[in-house]
């Protein structure tokens, strides 16, 4: 068993975690199966107390949508914020120690924004040289 306070092994059958002094009715098991102590003293499952789980981090599933949106509509004005999104995502999720998730989507995000933005500005410079060829020659 591991404490759930400060993360540290626990002997099956202790009362209380040797680190930090917390107690087993609150621990939970490598399997991150929950523990808890009736009062007759002996363990019953139940829910995780003391846990928190892992949610996803809303700047990486809006940096998703304006990538995904940024691609269909070939626009510099959802890739750029999309980029932007992503990046900060990521360095959320990466701080927060295994409390935020969605890393994959602040990715996906951050790729389809530049890619977007990459074909926006090739797509202009086809539209430049074109231009530039079919314009009549001024003598």
């Amino acid at each position: 068993m591991f404490c759930y306070k400060c993360g540290s092994a626990i002997a099956e059958g202790a009362p209380a975690c040797p680190n930090c002094g917390a107690p087993v009715a609150n621990a939970v098991t490598s399997q991150t199966q929950p523990v808890k102590v009736d009062p007759s003293g002996s363990a019953v499952s139940g829910p995780q107390v003391g846990a928190v789980p892992a949610q996803t981090e809303d700047k990486a599933v809006i940096s998703l949508v304006l990538g995904i949106l940024s691609i269909f509509s070939l626009s510099i004005l959802a890739g750029i914020p999309a980029i932007i999104l992503g990046r900060m995502s990521r360095k959320n999720i990466r701080a927060s120690a295994g409390r935020l998730t969605g890393e994959g989507m602040a990715t996906a995000g951050i790729v389809m924004g530049w890619i977007s933005v990459v074909l926006a500005v090739v797509i202009l410079l086809l539209i430049i040289l074109m231009v530039a060829y079919l314009a009549p020659a001024s003598r």
